[in-house]
C-alpha cells in the first residue's frame, strides 16, 4: 500500500484575499506574472522561496515583502504596497 500523494503548489494559481481599493489592475497583473514563473513546489519539501521574494521586492509598487512562506494551506504571501501619488 503507497502513502497519501503529495500535496502539490501552484504559484501560478494563487489568488489575492485581500487588497486596498486604490490598487492598480495592472499591479495584480504583475503579480500573476510574477508567480507564474515559479515551478510548482511538493507541500513540505525543502524550497527556497527567497528568489521569489527577491522577485516580487523588486516590482516597482512593492514597498516590502512581509512574508513568503509556505504553510499548510499552500503559499503565504504579506506585501506591502506603495500607495500611488
Amino acid at each position: 500500500m503507497q502513502g497519501p500523494s503529495p500535496l502539490w503548489v501552484d504559484p501560478a494559481g494563487a489568488r489575492v484575499t485581500r487588497a486596498p481599493a486604490w490598487i492598480d489592475p495592472r499591479w495584480l497583473e504583475h503579480l500573476r506574472d510574477a508567480l507564474a514563473q515559479e515551478t510548482p513546489f511538493v507541500l513540505g519539501a525543502p524550497v527556497s522561496l527567497e528568489p521569489l521574494a527577491a522577485r516580487l521586492g523588486a516590482l516597482s509598487f512593492v514597498a516590502r515583502v512581509g512574508r513568503c512562506e509556505t504553510t499548510p494551506a499552500g503559499l503565504a504571501l504579506e506585501l506591502t504596497l506603495r500607495e500611488p501619488v
